[in-house]
């Protein structure tokens, strides 16, 4: 009986019935499942006017540079406030200093994000200011925007 066995699975090996897929580790599209890629225009500037350095501030300061958009921010003079120009290449502004023009303004808060005076509000919890960034840049892709996000 053994020998019957391991003779017929060794003829399903041979005949390439017990090989598996390999599992699918791109979407048809070529990208890694779970991503998405939305079009910015790279010309346009972006003035965070305040809470740069919550950390839903410095995660939309990131993403957006990342993506070759021109990214401005106010925040205290000194180390702290300097950080995510250092790490990210935004431009800085002091509190002094007059605010650069921009096509796009954005205040942030602990528990909101707002885009050009109420054009667009990603209302979060303080868990998920990550992904509230990703929103708003998200956002920001090219076209006409007007919603109001909570998570």
């Amino acid at each position: 009986m053994a020998d019957n066995y391991l003779g017929n699975r060794m003829d399903d090996y041979r005949a390439g019935k017990l090989t598996r897929p390999a599992p699918r580790r791109l979407t048809p599209s070529g990208v890694k499942p779970g991503t998405l890629f939305l079009t910015v225009d790279p010309k346009r500037s972006v003035w965070i006017a305040e809470g740069a350095l919550l950390p839903a501030g410095t995660a939309l300061i990131r993403t957006l540079t990342s993506a070759g958009i021109k990214t401005y921010y106010r925040a205290d003079s000194g180390k702290a406030g300097s950080e995510p120009a250092i790490k990210f290449g935004a431009r800085h502004y002091p509190p002094a200093a007059d605010a650069p023009q921009a096509d796009v303004n954005i205040a942030v808060t602990p528990e909101e994000i707002l885009i050009d005076s109420g054009r667009a509000r990603i209302t979060f919890p303080e868990d998920r200011a990550d992904d509230a960034a990703q929103m708003a840049a998200a956002l920001l892709s090219s076209g006409p925007i007007n919603a109001q996000i909570e998570f």
